[in-house]
């Protein structure tokens, strides 16, 4: 239920009035998806000019996949994601003090960690790169980098 509800957003901010910047579309993420289960979530927003579209198309879809993960997967207690600039590209860490998982076996194929998969497939398509670090117990923080051109 929540990526349905997820989409049908990304839709209706697609269809407004000109692009919805890219900060109002993060924190209308952790809205959505992450506080209505009692997490609480901090979004540190250091980009001083929107993105090129499409790399802010990767950048929310990727952050849209963690936090998919974060509410169903991590029984996280909080939530902060950071965003700046970083050679010419979006450089974004979102952590969380979960669970946690063994990174090494989420990214084999054998696994049923899609969502990782897809978050990396992206990265790696736009011309970035996705990094997951975690362990059992300690929570999750995924690391990823898009150029913005």
């Amino acid at each position: 239920m929540v990526r349905s509800q997820v989409v049908r957003t990304f839709e209706r901010v697609d269809r407004s009035e000109g692009p919805t910047p890219l900060a109002a579309a993060i924190r209308s993420l952790l809205q959505k998806v992450v506080e209505p289960s009692g997490i609480p979530t901090h979004l540190d927003y250091r980009l001083d000019e929107e993105p090129a579209p499409a790399a802010r198309t990767v950048v929310y879809r990727i952050v849209e996949e963690a936090l998919i993960n974060v509410q169903q997967h991590a029984g996280a207690r909080g939530v902060v994601i950071a965003v700046e600039w970083q050679d010419g590209g979006v450089l974004v860490t979102i952590e969380d003090n979960g669970v946690g998982f063994d990174p090494v076996r989420a990214f084999e194929p054998s696994d049923v960690h899609l969502g990782l998969q897809v978050m990396l497939e992206r990265a790696q398509m736009s011309g970035g790169w996705l990094r997951a670090d975690s362990a059992i117990g300690q929570g999750t923080t995924i690391e990823f980098w898009i150029p913005s051109s």
